[in-house]
């Protein structure tokens, strides 16, 4: 009788161990998968690293030629203003030379005719 006891005592810790066995068959797997899920979140983070650096030098290149071209811009302005600020001289010089004729020549007696 005690043999029997200790063959189904025996049997009962086989079938533990294949139940043990199994459930750390389960852990393992999902520790890979864990693992697996590491190594994305890694990858992950390692590209948006990447991404945040090329963002940042486009931004600095983009902010260079941003600059460059409002200097290129207030240049030409600058320039433009100043040809035509030297035309609209030009032009009132010539009209008042042209008025003072006008008036000049329709005087009567040295008076204004205004």
């Amino acid at each position: 009788m005690n043999s029997e006891k200790i063959i189904l005592a025996f049997a009962k810790v086989k079938e533990d161990m294949t139940f043990l066995k199994e459930e750390v068959k389960k852990v393992s797997k999902k520790k890979e998968v864990n693992k697996t899920l590491t190594t994305k979140e890694n990858k992950t983070a390692e590209s948006l690293t990447k991404l945040e650096k090329s963002v940042i030098k486009l931004e600095n290149e983009y902010r260079d030629d941003l600059d460059k071209t409002y200097r290129i811009i207030a240049k030409v302005r600058e320039e433009f203003e100043d040809k035509l600020n030297r035309e609209i001289d030009s032009l009132k010089l010539e009209f008042e030379t042209k008025l003072n004729d006008i008036e000049s020549k329709n005087s009567f007696e040295g008076e204004d005719l205004y």
